[in-house]
């Protein structure tokens, strides 16, 4: 077990942009995503704990997440982090999904996807569970979007989205191919920093298995129901092409604003009587999606229509997997490639 100042050290080290030596290892922590040195740390009690809250952000599956930097280096870079406050009885049931997220995010090097840094666990009650990673957002897709839209859809804007489209399609590919399901595909999960994208959240990660065909079953807790693939809202099995399908309902908002439409205005369109009560209407993309083609087709945009119609199919077994999406991409808008640096700037 790592000591408190030990840890400090280290994240100190990252705010700093510093050379240390751990086990006899000098590492820049901010060279690159790659060369993080994770620890985890125990604190006796909350005042213990070397950071201060810059910001809230919000909530995440299981927590709250805000904004922070180290006490000890108050203008340094700033942390995502995520607490999970764990009662006695809930400790033991919760402690295994944190650490499922925490392996997820320790296995993940892609310079679209958040960097864990840290842990730590204070003992004192409440007990919290603490995770920081690397870059804090400057905002997240959603803001963003709405953000374009209050400016009259700004060009340069415009060009971030389509880059982005490409860059999350990469990160999804890679975390594919890494035998991870992110589960939680949404704009609120998709962080920016400058001018760049990053997946984010995997609290609803899991990893599978090819012996069990990718797939799991059962309701999933913590999931976002607007965005979730009609198989996971049926409780069916579920695998890659679910994570495909919410992000197809993330794409289909990003389209929205580049075709400088709003995005109450495209929900008003594809909105339906709820199956569940007909008295109300709904907007979850698994009974509204075979609106979304013809919204597209409607503004011109037909190879975004397209698109979105192969990544919101019915059944998953038809839709594309991330690495064609990624040709797809590639073919209409000539090589796109992420010109996004290999290094990206996390301070």
């Amino acid at each position: 077990m790592n000591t408190s100042s030990n840890s400090a050290s280290i994240l100190e080290a990252a705010s700093s942009n510093v050379q240390v030596t751990r086990k006899g290892l000098p590492v820049n922590i901010f060279s690159s995503p790659a060369d993080i040195v994770f620890s985890h740390t125990e604190y006796q009690s909350h005042k213990a704990v070397p950071f201060i809250t810059v910001k809230q952000l919000g909530h995440g599956s299981f927590g709250v997440v805000d904004s922070v930097q180290m006490s000890c280096h108050p203008t340094g870079s700033l942390f995502a982090r995520k607490i999970v406050r764990l009662r006695n009885m809930d400790r033991k049931r919760l402690l295994p999904i944190i650490q499922q997220e925490i392996e997820v995010l320790r296995r993940l090097k892609h310079k679209h996807i958040v960097q864990i840094v840290s842990t730590y666990e204070t003992t004192s009650i409440p007990r919290q569970f603490g995770i920081l990673v690397l870059p804090a957002g400057d905002e997240d897709l959603s803001h963003f979007l709405d953000r374009i839209e209050e400016s009259n859809f700004p060009d340069r804007e415009i060009g971030y989205l389509r880059k982005w489209q490409y860059c999350l399609t990469s990160a999804v590919a890679y975390i594919h191919e890494e035998s991870i399901r992110h589960k939680d595909i949404k704009p609120s999960n998709i962080i920016l920093k400058n001018d760049q994208v990053f997946l984010a959240d995997f609290g609803s990660a899991h990893q599978f298995s090819s012996d069990l065909m990718s797939t799991t079953e059962g309701y999933a807790a913590g999931i976002t129901r607007m965005y979730s693939a009609p198989e996971v809202l049926e409780q069916e099995p579920r695998g890659r092409p679910a994570d495909i399908y919410s992000l197809g309902c993330v794409f289909a908002e990003m389209a929205v604003v580049m075709n400088s439409r709003r995005i109450d205005e495209f929900h008003e369109y594809r909105s339906e009587p709820d199956p569940n009560d007909p008295q109300k209407t709904t907007l979850l993309y698994a009974v509204t999606a075979h609106k979304i083609e013809r919204w597209f087709r409607e503004l011109g945009d037909t190879w975004m229509a397209s698109l979105l119609a192969d990544m919101l199919r019915t059944d998953p077994k038809n839709r594309p997997a991330a690495k064609d999406l990624l040709l797809a991409i590639e073919m209409h808008r000539g090589v796109v490639k992420c010109d996004c640096s290999g290094t990206v700037d996390i301070s």
